[in-house]
């Protein structure tokens, strides 16, 4: 008899209606999940997102003629429950959804931290995730996943069994999923420096923030052209999710040196999904400044209890690892955390990338 069942939800308020609690109860880890779907539901609610048959036909066309008539929408959740006495319980989460620049990477959410997790009871609810997967999209469609560590290596194994989708052969991402806190902010050491503003975006920032925007991207998986660059800084400062670190120089021109995108709050949470510094602008300390002054921010004026970020293992970038250590965000630079973990995004070969 099995012990675990999976659901596929092809609205966000059926999936939030079913797994809100399990998320809500693990805000940060749910940070690539949660705040989509809460915005999928207002959506839904405002009349905004009605994915009719043509469309879902349409969508699958492109993949796969002969099953064109499969009815699973673009943007769905799959949840993998356990059977106990007292009822199911959500084990796992994920999500298949799209953004303003294109389709999301897959996203995991495990209500287990790896190092509770063991292969018997992975691999049958990840095997069956995946089979689940397969029924609701066409392979192409997982460009890459993302998620706890363990989970994502045991779930790649047997997606790639599945459709004979070979992962990468360098892995796009590997991180620990940091956050701060009122109590381990730290103070600044110095006064911000005479002539440096750090502030919300404003659109007469556009331009500059869309060149560093792209800057951003260029090494990444997801490059940006400069006309998504500025479209995706226009949404941004639209929406009042991104800072600049501003400076005045000597010929009284000002220059952005840093931008901070905070781009999915929920509603004990937020996640820092972007810093980034102008190359002439490095060594001076501006990234540990406005993260500073943006943690502070969410934290003091925005109520929230934390702020996570994803920080690339030291070996890939210790200069980012040391100043969000300085800031007060735990688990980095040697010291453990427990809730702390390890975060992995695999890419696949042969598909189409979309970006987030």
């Amino acid at each position: 008899m099995s012990t675990h069942f999976t659901i596929v939800h092809r609205s966000a308020t059926d999936f939030l209606d079913a797994a809100y609690p399990a998320l809500h109860a693990r805000e940060r880890e749910a940070n690539t999940i949660l705040p989509y779907a809460l915005k999928a539901r207002s959506d839904e609610g405002n009349g905004a997102r009605v994915v009719g048959d043509a469309s879902v036909r349409a969508w699958w066309a492109k993949y796969s003629p002969s099953r064109s008539s499969v009815q699973t929408p673009p943007r769905f959740w799959i949840t993998c429950w356990s059977k106990t006495s007292q009822g199911p319980v959500l084990d796992f989460a994920l999500s298949c959804t799209e953004g303003p620049l294109g389709t999301y990477p897959l996203f995991f959410f495990s209500t287990r931290d790896d190092r509770d997790i063991t292969t018997p009871y992975l691999s049958p609810r990840l095997s069956q995730l995946a089979c689940q997967l397969k029924d609701c999209a066409p392979p192409q469609r997982a460009f890459s996943i993302f998620g706890p560590e363990q989970v994502i290596r045991e779930f790649v194994a047997h997606w790639s069994a599945l459709t004979g989708f070979i992962p990468m052969p360098n892995e796009y991402y590997a991180a620990h999923l940091s956050f701060c806190t009122r109590e381990t902010l730290t103070p600044p050491a110095k006064p911000l420096p005479s002539g440096h503003i750090m502030r919300l975006a404003q659109d007469r920032d556009a331009q500059r923030a869309a060149i560093l925007c792209g800057e951003f991207a260029s090494d990444s998986p997801f490059p940006l052209d400069s006309i998504r660059s500025l479209a995706h800084a226009r949404d941004m400062i639209r929406k009042q999710q991104l800072w600049v670190y501003e400076c005045y120089v000597p010929t009284g021109e000002r220059e952005i040196a840093t931008i901070v995108a905070v781009t999915r709050n929920t509603e004990e949470s937020a996640t820092i999904t972007k810093v980034y510094t102008s190359p002439s602008w490095r060594g001076n300390g501006c990234a540990e400044r406005l993260v500073r002054h943006v943690t502070d921010h969410l934290l003091h004026m925005g109520g929230k209890t934390s702020v996570a970020l994803y920080v690339a293992y030291p070996e890939e970038n210790m200069a980012a690892n040391v100043v969000y250590h300085r800031v007060g965000f735990v688990g980095l630079c040697g010291n453990s955390h427990p809730r702390v973990s390890r975060w992995l995004e695999v890419g696949f070969a042969g598909t189409d990338n979309g970006h987030w």
